[in-house]
């Protein structure tokens, strides 16, 4: 009885450890995405403005 508390126990921390590193994880890629959008617009911009000098 006691062995499967304890199964119970480790299978809740799991869980909880998969949803936190999941969500660490996500907020990570999450920031990446907008570092790159932030380049891409920069990027784009000043193409339009050298081209049009």
């Amino acid at each position: 009885m006691e062995d499967k508390s304890r199964i119970r126990t480790e299978e809740k921390k799991a869980e909880f450890f998969d949803c936190h590193l999941f969500e660490r994880f996500f907020k990570y890629n999450q920031h990446i995405a907008i570092s790159i959008d932030t380049l891409i617009n920069e990027h784009s911009s000043q193409s339009e403005s050298e081209a049009k000098t």
